[in-house]
């Protein structure tokens, strides 16, 4: 996943002190995967905004597997 330039660039950018970041645009698993590969660069505590209620399970069983 990191081959990526685009999701390498938002993983160095996590680990940025300060910064804030948007991404969108990412579904399914991808969005588990980048947002676990962004807390080992620099664990702290995040807020993941999500479209709906749907996904949430699924986010939440596929972040505790990766985490």
């Amino acid at each position: 996943m990191r081959q990526d330039h685009a999701i390498d660039r938002a993983v160095q950018s996590f680990g940025e002190t300060g910064r804030q970041l948007l991404i969108y645009g990412v579904t399914g698993t991808q969005k588990a995967a980048l947002v676990a590969a962004c807390y080992s660069v620099q664990p702290r505590p995040m807020v993941i905004i999500t479209a709906g209620r749907e996904g949430l399970g699924e986010l939440a069983a596929d972040l505790a597997a990766l985490l």
